[in-house]
């Protein structure tokens, strides 16, 4: 692409979105990068609101700490499950699930068993 269209494309990247970054240990510099690019948000301004989700369950706070990130400002570090949220999931883990063997034929076109 041409440089004189990173301008339009960037808008069109940061601009009434959401970013989800999932388990954010393996993105390396990216996650730096992620973070740095909110705060880019937050300073210089979009015309539609513009987020981004950083999701791990072994995130360190400190990875998303960059010159411009401001905790508040631009994310809460992290985001944990409340009482509530453990009670309606529980439910859902201990659920009894029923399995049963289901047998699968293939059939021609004309729907004849082969």
């Amino acid at each position: 692409m041409s440089r004189f269209r990173w301008p339009v494309h960037f808008g069109l990247l940061n601009n009434d979105c959401l970013w989800v970054m999932d388990e954010v240990q393996l993105m390396g510099n990216g996650l730096a990068t992620t973070a740095q690019l909110q705060a880019f948000r937050r300073m210089f301004g979009t015309v539609l609101p513009v987020r981004s989700l950083w999701m791990s369950a072994t995130i360190n706070e400190g990875w998303l700490k960059t010159v411009d990130f401001l905790e508040g400002e631009d994310g809460k570090a992290s985001l944990t499950l409340s009482e509530e949220d453990l009670v309606v999931l529980r439910k859902r883990w201990e659920a009894v699930k029923g399995v049963e063997i289901v047998d699968f034929t293939t059939t021609k076109d004309d729907g004849k068993r082969e």
